[in-house]
């Protein structure tokens, strides 16, 4: 059972853990703001911290690699980080605010600024943990709090994609099978600064290869659009996780066929006993090696966690389909926040 806290009882664990605050002296105070950078690493991972984070939402390589789709920006307020995020279709948005006192100000403070600049877009901050809302808006009658359900976050037991033992996982078992036997001389590498550019190549082909797909298939018109804008800028956020792999606090396999990566994943500890993979890529030309690109990583580098964090699935039919194929063990709620009409 998860325990939630008062502002005093928050405020006082980052007082303990306090060198990481004097750095947000370094960000712009409110309302000025600047766009992410790399070195806010250790400012915002120290924030992240101290949550215990579930969510890839509380998961600074997550905001930086996707940071361009977002156009984010950052400011401080007080002790606290507030971080700007702007999409097409939500307009701009605040995401869950970070820090040690006077979160329902933050809250407010937030909503208010949003509302002064809504272009037609209703004031909202996004993608914020169960935890947050259960620690300071039990008694917010001001608020309107909404369950995002295209955000909930996919977790699995590391156990269960090591083993695949069950019914529920003879497809998965399967498709490996056929994997190893079609492609015996298949070689597993970690990722480096030698095989990143061949990871960068095989992500370009992965996009032209799903596009072709897409094309082929030629289903529902709005999916399309849905999907294609989804993963062209995931290609953008697979570069920059691949060009800034040894500033961010990541690890990746990949697995190389033939001479040539036809596979890769990369991912990070989230906290003690749960992984976040951020990135997998598999060459579908290769029957069964999505499959087993999803196992071997668990088992080489996850085995001493007992959960999977595989992100959410953004609403996309075929992005779903696939998550619940893997036999989540529980999901990772995630919330919006409005003024309550």
């Amino acid at each position: 059972m998860e325990t939630f806290f008062s502002d005093r009882e928050i405020s006082m664990t980052f007082l303990k853990n306090k060198g990481f605050i004097y750095g947000v002296n370094l960000l712009p105070c409110f309302p000025e703001f600047r766009e992410l950078r790399i070195e806010d690493l250790y400012i915002l991972q120290g924030y992240f911290e101290q949550l215990y984070p579930r969510t890839s939402m509380h998961n600074f390589t997550n905001l930086f690699i996707w940071r361009h789709y977002y156009h984010t920006k950052i400011s401080r307020w007080r002790r606290n980080i507030l971080i700007l995020i702007y999409t097409a279709h939500e307009g701009g948005s605040f995401l869950e605010p970070l820090g040690p006192e006077k979160m329902p100000e933050t809250i407010k403070l937030c909503l208010s600024f949003l509302s002064e600049r809504s272009n037609g877009f209703k004031p909202a901050i996004r993608r914020v943990s169960e935890r947050f809302v259960k620690t300071y808006l039990n008694n917010g009658y001001e608020f309107s709090i909404e369950k995002d359900i295209d955000r909930s976050e996919y977790v699995y037991l590391a156990k269960d994609l090591i083993h695949l033992k069950g019914r529920k996982y003879d497809g998965q078992r399967n498709h490996i099978k056929r994997f190893k036997e079609a492609y015996p001389d298949f070689k597993i590498e970690t990722i480096t600064q030698e095989n990143i550019p061949e990871c960068l190549e095989l992500s370009q082909q992965w996009l032209s290869g799903k596009c072709r797909d897409l094309d082929n298939r030629n289903p529902d018109p709005e999916e399309v659009l849905q999907t294609m804008s989804f993963i062209d800028e995931e290609t953008v956020a697979v570069k920059e996780a691949l060009l800034n792999f040894y500033q961010l606090p990541v690890t990746g396999l990949a697995i190389r066929i033939d001479g040539k990566i036809r596979a890769f994943s990369i991912g990070e500890k989230l906290n003690q006993e749960m992984a976040l993979i951020h990135i997998e890529k598999a060459d579908h030309g290769y029957l069964g090696l999505a499959q087993f690109i999803c196992h071997v990583f668990t088992r080489i580098k996850w085995s001493d966690c007992k959960f999977i964090n595989r992100e959410e699935d953004l609403g996309l039919k075929g992005l779903r389909k696939a998550k619940l194929a893997l036999g989540p063990d529980h999901f990772i709620n995630k919330y919006n926040i409005r003024w309550r009409q």
